[in-house]
């Protein structure tokens, strides 16, 4: 652990001007409505942002993509918990005055997570400022009581802004041989979220 210690801080010293800064990126959630009832959420988060919004919100991003990724999988899902467990207290579904349970979360396995800060620490190194996808993606499912016209979303501190899109897929059964059938298409909504509107009515 000290020798992890250490290499952090001499990284630390190496590390150019401005190396702690890399292209922000929305963090979006994708709320899908299947069968009237089924709720498919899905969250698309910057993990180096996120993780230093939730454990080290005074330090510079930079120092704590390097020192999350001098851990080893143990250590690193130890610190993961705590900010998975905030966001799914803190993210809520209400339907009228039913609260929605969201279940079944699907978090990125530690070695994913491990990779990905480990990539991002060696750019910071040695100056890199590559456009890299440095997103994961989070899932969870809900189902409601009665069918969903619509419901309202409210977001944890940790994720303070979210481009929101929500849809109910529609579908048909085409056969062959058949005349051509027309399929239309059916923009979904978008709304961004962000401090200090904390909830929204999202409209699938």
């Amino acid at each position: 652990m000290q020798t992890r210690r250490l290499l952090a801080a001499l990284m630390l010293t190496l590390l150019p001007p401005l190396a702690g800064a890399h292209e922000l990126q929305d963090d979006r959630l994708t709320l899908v409505l299947r069968e009237s009832r089924h709720l498919s959420l899905s969250l698309r988060l910057d993990y180096p942002a996120l993780l230093q919004r939730a454990l080290a919100p005074q330090r510079p991003e930079a120092e704590t993509v390097l020192a999350l990724s001098t851990l080893d999988a143990a250590q690193l899902q130890a610190a993961l918990r705590p900010v998975q467990q905030r966001i799914e207290q803190g993210l809520r579904l209400q339907l009228g005055p039913t609260a929605l349970a969201l279940q079944q979360w699907q978090w990125p396995r530690v070695e994913q997570v491990q990779a990905l800060l480990r990539r991002a620490a060696m750019q910071q190194v040695l100056g890199e400022h590559a456009h890299e996808d440095e997103s994961l993606e989070v899932r969870a499912q809900a189902l409601a009581p009665r069918p969903v016209a619509g419901l309202q979303l409210q977001l944890p501190p940790l994720l303070p802004q979210l481009v929101v899109v929500s849809y109910q897929p529609q579908q048909q059964t085409l056969k062959h041989p058949a005349a051509p059938q027309s399929i239309a298409f059916a923009p979904p909504p978008a709304v961004t979220l962000a401090p200090p509107n904390p909830s929204t009515q999202a409209t699938p």
